[in-house]
């Protein structure tokens, strides 16, 4: 795959709401273009990467999209994670069809009843009355993912009391939302919004990219989690090596790993996927050399999970930090969707180097 030049970006995460969701994409898209030199007459496409649901509005692009930048362009949107519509951006731009495009996703939990919704989204005759929302779907992987390795569950704990250390936080509560899933074992939700600016191989005049997306790679399992394999996430694998095949390069390459960590088996489970770790291993890996290479740039999600861009917003907080110091080895970006983490998509992203 042709290189995509990262020629800007932006990430935001906001604990305490303020302002209106329009507020934060218009400063989000703004941030994104300042950052790459453009303005907003230099773009093709926009690709917005967002969820009704969690706007909760319908269709909540008519009032999100002009902010957004692509009022007059060419418009599209991707309901599922920031880095699928960042899927859709490369996609654009290697198909020679855009050669400027802004990717803008964002979540705002504030706005919305999220288990509410969650609930009413369930197939109404099996999965409502079992109430397999977010929080039991964890669970039941979590279960699976200590039944099928011989782990325990002083594994979850461990590995929460380490990432709550790390960050400086409350340890969220013993109380159970599913076992063998404690509070204390998920990230906090916050709202956020990230954009990254994408040119084609020659960067416009002004534009000095922080870095490149080399390849990218996305798969789905099916929706019935009775029918998935338990404890895995063999979506995620397929998701990999498409991402690395169409990149050139070996998982032995990869210089650091910036995962999905919203709960503490979803940071094991995407290590192991992602080929980081063997299965079963992650939580003993990451007491050792691989925990310094995981989320090294965007940090731990239990400083507060910006939902549904998390993807983007990581790869945008990546380029930040590439703009400071500038080099370094190819990174895997990685973030899932739906229940139970049924979607995968990941991306092959490196520096520019010095």
């Amino acid at each position: 795959m042709d290189p995509v030049a990262l020629a800007g970006a932006a990430a935001v995460r906001r604990a305490i709401p303020t302002g209106r969701l329009e507020e934060l994409v218009f400063e989000t898209a703004a941030a994104a273009l300042a950052d790459a030199g453009l303005s907003r007459a230099d773009l093709d496409a926009v690709v917005l990467g967002a969820s009704d649901e969690l706007d909760g509005r319908s269709i909540s692009s008519m009032l999100t999209a002009a902010p957004a930048g692509a009022l007059l362009k060419d418009e599209a949107k991707v309901p599922d994670s920031g880095l699928h519509a960042l899927a859709l951006g490369v996609m654009k731009v290697l198909s020679g069809s855009a050669a400027t495009v802004m990717v803008i996703s964002w979540g705002a939990p504030s706005e919305c009843s999220r288990e509410a919704i969650q609930r009413t989204a369930l197939e109404p005759f099996v999965e409502r009355p079992v109430g397999t929302i977010d929080g039991v779907a964890f669970g039941l992987t979590a279960a699976a993912y200590l039944e099928r390795h011989g782990r325990a569950l002083a594994d979850l704990d461990r590995r929460a009391d380490v990432r709550h250390a790390r960050v400086g936080g409350d340890r969220g509560g013993d109380g159970w939302i599913a076992y063998p899933l404690r509070r204390r074992h998920v990230a906090p939700v916050v709202d956020g919004a990230a954009a990254v600016v994408l040119v084609s191989g020659r960067p416009p005049a002004g534009a000095a990219p922080a870095g490149w997306i080399r390849g990218l790679g996305w798969a789905s399992d099916v929706h019935a989690m009775a029918e998935r394999t338990p404890g895995a996430w063999p979506a995620l694998e397929v998701a990999a090596a498409r991402a690395l095949g169409r990149a050139g390069i070996a998982i032995a390459d990869v210089a650091g790993y910036e995962v999905d960590d919203r709960t503490v088996i979803h940071e094991a489970l995407a290590l192991e996927g992602l080929g980081a770790a063997a299965p079963g291993t992650a939580f003993d890996a990451l007491d050792g050399e691989l925990g310094s290479r995981v989320n090294r740039h965007s940090g731990d999600g239990f400083a507060g999970i910006p939902v549904h861009c998390t993807g983007l917003w990581r790869l945008a907080t990546v380029c930040a930090a590439w703009r400071d110091r500038p080099g370094g080895g190819p990174l895997l970006v990685h973030d899932s969707v739906g229940l139970g983490g049924q979607s995968h998509a990941v991306v092959v992203a490196e520096a520019v180097r010095e």
